[in-house]
């Protein structure tokens, strides 16, 4: 017995495995209120932050924090995948910058412990040891950006551009499959609108890029 290694001798010596249980439900304490102070709702002092976190585990971290009260964000965009005889899918949702999360926090010390607490979290973006706060203008703009999928994938673009106003094409899947229709514009950069003819007169539909064939 005096050969056993320590860790396993602390787990049989009840005063020792008590001393242990109370070092742990100590950090569990601490590492709680450092979250707390993290998720603290004070508005108008919280700014944006962007946390280092292992890669693809953005979502895991994110959601994370979501459950602590703490404003998180992953910008995502969606891949495109080509499957057999050139015809295009939407792919999976991968977030955009990979390894990075977004959170908004009151700034100071307990919060930003707090977040490093965070499974997978390596580091707050800053100079040197102080976190650097995203700017609102910024995060503003990034967020237009997203939402108007200015960060989907070039094969997406390529796709878009196939397909032009006047221009003939068949539906080749969803619930309007193998019927014919004019391209008549866009809405926003995955969907095509299309003029079609339904139940006997001209109705307007939106159709995904990837389930369209042009015609001639």
């Amino acid at each position: 017995m005096m050969n056993a290694p320590r860790e396993r001798l602390k787990f049989h010596d009840p005063v020792s495995a008590q001393a242990e249980v109370d070092r742990r439900l100590r950090e569990r304490e601490l590492r709680q209120s450092m979250l707390d102070a993290a998720s603290r709702d004070a508005p108008g002092d919280s700014r944006w932050f962007v946390l280092s976190v292992a890669n693809r585990r953005e979502i895991e971290v994110a959601d994370a924090l979501e459950a602590k009260n703490i404003c998180a964000w992953v910008p995502m965009k969606t891949t495109q995948i080509i499957r057999r005889r050139g015809r295009m899918s939407d792919g999976k949702s991968v977030p955009i910058f990979t390894g990075y999360v977004f959170v908004q926090v009151v700034a100071c010390a307990h919060a930003f412990l707090g977040l490093l607490s965070v499974d997978h979290v390596q580091a707050l973006l800053g100079s040197g040891e102080q976190p650097i706060p995203v700017r609102h203008e910024i995060m503003c703009a990034l967020k237009e950006l997203v939402e108007g999928d200015a960060f989907e994938d070039d094969a997406r673009s390529a796709m878009r551009s196939k397909f032009k106003p006047g221009d003939m094409v068949e539906i080749n899947h969803g619930v309007f499959s193998f019927v014919t229709a004019v391209v008549s514009g866009y809405r926003g950069t995955r969907h095509v609108r299309c003029m079609a003819e339904l139940f006997g007169g001209k109705t307007v539909v939106d159709v995904p890029l990837a389930n369209l064939e042009k015609i001639g």
